[in-house]
C-alpha cells in the first residue's frame, strides 16, 4: 500500500511496534511510529495512532455501500473508510444498525482523529493463547466490538461466559455484541472438521476393537 495508506491500516490491524534490526540498511520508518527503545543493534518504534484488539464504532454502514464507493472510486483510501465506519454484511446491517449514531462515511477524518475516537471504547485487556484471545471492554452502551482478527467459521465465542454469534465485519474479520456494562469476552478456535474427525476415529476404533474381540473369541 501506498504510505499515506498505511497509517490507517496499521491503525485498523491494531500495528503497534515496528522493530529495525542491525545492519540499519533502511531508513524507512513507518508514518506515524515514533522511537521507543534503542540499543546497539535494535531499534524499537511504536504507534502513536495505536488502538487495542478490541474497540467500537459510531459510524456504521452496509456492505453492498462499502463495495458501490469502491465500484465508483477504487482509489479512494478503503482503510479509512474501514477504520471510521464498521461495514456490515446485509443480514447484520438490518439487526444492528441501530446501534450507531452515524449511517455514511467521512473520508475528511484523518487517522490520528479516528484513532482516537475508537481509543475511548476499547479493550482494558487483551491476551492470546493457543486457542483463541480474551478481551475486557466496558461499554457505555451495547454495541458490537470489532477484532481484527480473519473471519473464521473454526472460532466461537462467549460474552460474559454465554455464547454469542459472530459477526463478519470490515469485509473479512470478526465482531461480536457487547452488553452496556463490562464485557469478558473468550473466542475459541477449533479447526473446521476436527471434531467430526476426532468422532470418526472414534467410531472406527470402536468397530475395530469389536472387530478383533470377535476374531479372539472364535479362534
Amino acid at each position: 500500500p501506498s504510505l499515506n495508506k498505511r497509517e490507517y491500516i496499521d491503525a485498523l490491524l491494531s500495528v503497534r511496534y515496528f522493530y529495525r534490526y542491525e545492519p540499519f540498511n533502511t531508513q524507512y520508518i513507518p508514518e506515524g511510529f515514533r522511537l521507543k527503545e534503542k540499543n546497539n543493534k535494535t531499534e524499537i518504534y511504536e504507534n502513536m495512532n495505536f488502538i487495542p484488539f478490541g474497540y467500537t464504532y459510531d459510524r456504521a454502514i452496509c456492505r453492498t455501500v462499502f463495495d458501490s464507493i469502491y465500484r465508483t472510486d477504487p482509489l479512494k483510501n478503503r482503510c479509512n473508510i474501514l477504520l471510521s465506519s464498521i461495514v456490515l454484511e446485509k443480514q447484520d446491517w438490518e439487526k444492528y444498525h441501530s446501534f450507531f449514531r452515524y449511517k455514511g462515511i467521512d473520508t475528511t477524518l484523518n487517522v490520528t482523529w479516528l484513532s482516537r475516537e475508537r481509543n475511548k471504547n476499547a479493550s482494558s485487556f487483551f491476551q492470546g493463547n493457543s486457542t483463541g484471545f480474551t478481551s475486557e471492554i466496558n461499554l457505555p452502551e451495547e454495541n458490537l466490538i470489532f477484532f481484527s482478527v480473519p473471519y473464521d467459521s473454526g472460532f466461537s465465542a462467549t460474552v460474559n461466559g454465554k455464547e454469542s454469534p459472530i459477526i463478519k465485519a470490515n469485509i473479512s474479520f470478526m465482531a461480536v455484541k457487547g452488553n452496556k456494562g463490562k464485557n469478558t469476552i473468550i473466542f475459541k478456535y477449533i479447526p473446521p472438521g476436527l471434531k467430526s474427525g476426532i468422532l470418526i476415529s472414534i467410531y472406527t476404533l470402536i468397530i475395530f476393537i469389536g472387530y478383533m474381540g470377535i476374531q479372539i473369541f472364535y479362534s
